[in-house]
């Protein structure tokens, strides 16, 4: 198939360093998966623009996977899980077991997703030799302000 869709996300390094970029993307997703869904935390490196200004093309991202204890919440920065690839969006919405999610540079919505399909949340990303820590009170911050001006250009976009 060859062709990488906008936001895909092709290289991942496990925590203990381990480089996978060579493997097949159909091996690399499992891999991702697979940590993910074992409580392990992965990086992986970002080949889309649709989080732009504050995920760029060519940053790396630290994905915690949920847990009881930590389930999505709105406004989080999320890794989907799509059929061949995954998307990092922000989850705009959580109804029942459905999760609306959109990008910030994105002009429209993502197509629902199932709850499941989440597979953890962006806690750290690495531009160039600079870590931005999310859980910091001033991120918090703009992240909620990112969140307001996505849901507020969703109502004005429905109103049309």
């Amino acid at each position: 198939h060859g062709h990488v869709p906008d936001d895909d996300v092709v290289l991942f390094l496990p925590p203990d360093g381990v480089k996978m970029i060579n493997s097949s993307p159909a091996y690399l997703h499992e891999q991702v998966i697979e940590y993910l869904r074992h409580q392990q935390m992965c990086r992986l490196k970002v080949t889309g623009r649709c989080m732009n200004p504050l995920i760029q093309k060519g940053d790396w991202v630290t994905i915690e996977p949920f847990s009881i204890n930590q389930p999505p919440r709105q406004g989080d920065i999320v890794l989907i899980n799509r059929v061949n690839d995954f998307a990092i969006h922000r989850l705009l919405k959580i109804k029942g077991n459905e999760v609306i999610t959109r990008g910030d540079w994105s002009i429209s919505i993502d197509p629902p997703f199932k709850r499941n399909d989440i597979l953890g949340k962006v806690i750290i990303i690495e531009k160039n030799k600079r870590k931005i820590q999310l859980s910091h009170p001033f991120w918090q911050m703009i992240n909620k302000f990112l969140l307001l001006m996505g849901l507020l250009f969703e109502k004005l976009k429905s109103k049309e």
